[in-house]
């Protein structure tokens, strides 16, 4: 038997049961398998046999890649960098003299660029809003972050009078 829930939070396995049986009883794992709409299920072991399997044979068809680690770390600090340079390029077109200026410039495009990656993630694979919530907090703070240095890095300029 499969039991639905939309999210399970990692605090709340003591207190979940799932047709009586608890997490810890469950094959000794977490025994959570994706429903295809967004939910997370709990499945008894001829569910998950049948669940692994289905991922072996996706494994097996080129469907799936085996988890590298350094190159997933490098991959994103590769992301992140060019994120950086783009935003602190884009600010030294700007004439934005002050330093609360310059930071506000790539704070918001911070909150422009955590909206649109991370909003879709959330309304079309139903990614929990806590998720969401945190890692947007966490892509703004880094933009706060490159905003702080580079108005501290970067030469001030003086407004361009047009003639």
């Amino acid at each position: 038997m499969l039991t639905q829930r939309s999210t399970i939070h990692p605090h709340e396995r003591s207190n979940f049961a799932a047709g009586g049986k608890s997490f810890e009883r469950m094959n000794g794992k977490d025994d959570l398998i994706p429903l295809g709409n967004g939910a997370i299920g709990v499945a008894e072991p001829e569910e998950l046999g049948r669940h692994d399997a289905a991922c072996s044979n996706r494994r097996a068809a080129g469907h799936a890649r085996p988890f590298a680690f350094a190159k997933a770390l490098t991959i994103e600090f590769a992301t992140e960098l060019v994120e950086a340079i783009l935003v602190i390029f884009l600010l030294a077109q700007t004439t934005i003299a002050s330093f609360a200026g310059r930071v506000g410039f790539v704070l918001v495009a911070g909150i422009l660029a955590a909206i649109a990656t991370n909003v879709s993630y959330w309304n079309w694979y139903g990614f929990p809003c806590l998720y969401i919530a945190s890692y947007m907090f966490t892509q703004i703070i880094g933009f706060l972050c490159i905003g702080i240095v580079a108005a501290f890095v970067l030469p001030k300029r003086s407004p361009r009078v047009r003639t």
